[in-house]
């Protein structure tokens, strides 16, 4: 089934590249569209924040 990609947060997964951390999506209108999250991306409390998107 195919999405609306809204966001794309990924990382290289490239130990010579810095890290994808510390992303905020917040406020956004999205219209049906998608966050999408790469699996090389860590995903906790105090790195890639999504809040109050609708």
């Amino acid at each position: 089934m195919p999405y609306n990609l809204g966001v794309r947060i990924s990382d290289s997964g490239r130990s010579d590249m810095p890290e994808t951390k510390n992303a905020t999506v917040e406020n956004n209108t999205m219209n049906g569209d998608i966050v999408r999250i790469g699996t090389s991306v860590g995903v906790s409390p105090d790195n890639i924040v999504l809040k109050n998107n609708n």
